[in-house]
């Protein structure tokens, strides 16, 4: 959880939680899995080259600024879970992994004990769960259909476009309430766009989900998809 410091910032603190049959359930199966993946070692079929541009590339300022590098470990196999609340109602996502913390694109590269691996991506998950849980069909892609509801005739990178949607879209799911800048990060300017424009079409496109945004759901649907993570 956040909470303020004296200085007026804010830290991440951990929660104290009552032990039940739920929570060791939930540490026995990472218990499970953490076995499962310390039995195999992770790579990256890279150049040295390659590697040395990534860590760079992953060096974040602060480092660079104090004149250290950024070394991906590839010891770094265990995972956790990190919950939002006490009743384990919100987050749940797994985290550790080394593998989390590089661009998409390398993804490709990963080796499982030395062979090939290929990546199975579940497409815009949260439209797609909210829709369901109204007993509705979703779209086939939620983000692109924005596009096609409110800016067809928008002369812009349609792919750039779509991943700003997309961060627009959760972040509306995420925000407890309503924004009237965008969230940092999205940049609808870069589009010859306002926020206000971006948020409304998003709002209009899935009306049948809209009671959804601004109101927080983006933790509680972590719940879900962590749990779809834990059964894989």
């Amino acid at each position: 959880e956040k909470v303020k410091t004296k200085e007026g910032g804010s830290k991440k603190v951990r929660l104290t939680f009552e032990e039940s049959v739920y929570t060791r359930h939930l540490s026995e199966n990472v218990k499970t899995i953490n076995e499962a993946l310390n039995r195999s070692w992770y790579d990256l079929e890279i150049t040295n080259e390659e590697l040395r541009r990534l860590q760079d590339r992953l060096t974040s300022k602060d480092r660079r600024d104090q004149g250290t590098d950024y070394t991906l470990d590839f010891s770094r196999r265990s995972l956790s879970r990190v919950f939002n609340d006490t009743n384990f109602e919100t987050g749940g996502r797994f985290y550790g992994g080394w593998w989390q913390s590089i661009p998409k694109e390398y993804r490709a590269n990963i080796i499982i004990d030395g062979k090939p691996t290929v990546e199975f991506d579940y497409s815009t998950i949260h439209p797609t769960i909210l829709y369901l849980k109204e007993g509705l069909t979703p779209p086939d892609d939620a983000y692109t259909q924005i596009i096609g509801d409110n800016f067809k005739g928008l002369n812009v990178d349609k792919t750039k476009f779509r991943s700003m949607l997309k961060s627009a879209f959760n972040a509306m799911l995420n925000s407890k309430k309503a924004l009237s800048n965008p969230p940092k990060g999205i940049t609808p300017g870069d589009f010859g766009l306002k926020w206000s424009q971006i948020s409304n079409a998003i709002i209009k496109t899935h009306s049948p989900i809209a009671h959804h945004f601004y109101s927080d759901a983006g933790r509680r649907l972590q719940k879900i998809d962590s749990e779809i993570a834990e059964i894989v």
